[in-house]
């Protein structure tokens, strides 16, 4: 009996221990179970971040370039600002043609800055915009050719707007100005000009377009024009310059001294020719005498031939 008492409590006790390891394993089974479906939560959730982010970072790189694009292209209202329709740029073209027309009885160049406050309020973006069909129509409504700087290739007048520029009716093709300067004599001053213009530019020509100051002064007071200009040194030296007859150079170190060369409204409107053919007479020898002057005269008539057809 005794033995009995004793063996009762170690199956007690082995029950007891399975019954603990049964509820262990239950609560670890649940323990797990809870894990299980905590865990797969979180993983799923620590996915979306990162493709969050990578969209985040896809949206902001597509950000990122959109802006760059509207920064470096024009917006709508910049675009329309310099197109023209038809009729304004005519508009605008009449205008600047009419200003050209009013400039050139100032017998100075026409500057690209006063076209543009005068005749374009200071819309300085028009005027490359319309130039070519300025220039056309000055040709083509109005009979005038315009010359800049670099008149002798026309590709380039028409190309860019130059920063000043003459107009003149035609290309010479006769020879005929140097005659209407010594035959059209309104008053005995006028005549005195017109004689100073064509003997100054006479002497420079004859000196192969570089004659010094004191040479020209001293050769003009042989004309007995005294009388007539009392200041003919000035009307060289600046009214003759600032025309575009004469460019008056200023040179530094050997040979310094001034020299007057032929602008661009001579090199545009007085023929050679005929400057030749008066030398010719007033030094008395034959025109095929002069060897390096014929040869500019033969430069001259091709620029105006390519002149005549622009």
């Amino acid at each position: 009996m005794p033995s009995q008492d004793r063996k009762q409590p170690k199956s007690s006790q082995s029950q007891q221990r399975s019954i603990r390891s049964s509820t262990n394993s239950q609560s670890s089974s649940n323990v797990s179970s809870v894990q299980r479906e905590n865990i797969g939560p979180s993983q799923s959730k620590k996915g979306n971040p990162s493709q969050s982010s990578q969209s985040q970072r896809g949206t902001s790189s597509k950000s990122s370039q959109s802006q760059r694009r509207s920064d470096t292209k024009p917006s709508q209202s910049q675009r329309r600002s310099y197109e023209l329709s038809e009729l304004r740029k005519a508009e605008l073209v009449q205008k600047c043609a009419n200003y050209c027309l009013l400039a050139m009885n100032k017998r100075t160049p026409i500057r690209k800055s006063h076209v543009v406050s005068e005749a374009l309020e200071g819309e300085g973006k028009y005027l490359p915009v319309i130039w070519n069909d300025l220039v056309s129509c000055l040709r083509e409504v109005f009979g005038f050719i315009v010359y800049s700087e670099d008149f002798n290739d026309d590709e380039n007048v028409r190309k860019a707007v130059p920063d000043s520029f003459l107009i003149k009716t035609e290309a010479p093709d006769d020879f005929s100005e140097i005659n209407r300067l010594l035959k059209v004599q309104t008053t005995k001053e006028q005549a005195a000009r017109d004689l100073l213009l064509v003997h100054v530019l006479t002497l420079v020509f004859m000196k192969n377009n570089h004659v010094a100051e004191d040479v020209l002064f001293k050769s003009v007071e042989r004309l007995g024009l005294k009388g007539f200009l009392h200041a003919y040194q000035n009307i060289i030296s600046d009214e003759l310059c600032r025309s575009q007859y004469l460019v008056r150079e200023v040179s530094t170190g050997e040979g310094s001294g001034v020299f007057y060369r032929w602008g661009l409204r001579a090199e545009c409107e007085i023929s050679k020719a005929e400057i030749l053919k008066y030398a010719s007479v007033v030094l008395n020898k034959p025109l095929r005498s002069f060897i390096e002057q014929s040869d500019q005269v033969e430069i001259q008539s091709e620029k105006w031939k390519s002149l005549s057809t622009l």
